[in-house]
């Protein structure tokens, strides 16, 4: 048998699409994020040493930073 491996290996575009706005966001000043955009360490890591918070979106009233820097994650359409 033989196995391929992707030349590639890594997360979907939607999450590396959040993850860029998130970092570029932050730019900008405080930012919380309503729950988990990715689940690696590395990468949440960066993100806190950027100075991105996350709360659950259950915890919305809970948020340190102004409602005007909450973002969207996503918009669906059918």
């Amino acid at each position: 048998m033989k196995i391929l491996r992707a030349t590639h290996l890594g997360m979907c575009f939607g999450v590396r699409d959040a993850i860029a706005l998130a970092l570029a966001e932050a730019n900008a000043g405080p930012l919380t994020i309503l729950g988990d955009l990715v689940h690696n360490p590395t990468i949440v890591g960066e993100m806190r040493a950027r100075g991105i918070a996350t709360a659950p979106a259950s915890r919305r009233k809970n948020v340190r930073t102004p409602p005007s820097t909450w973002r969207a994650g996503a918009t669906w359409s059918s």
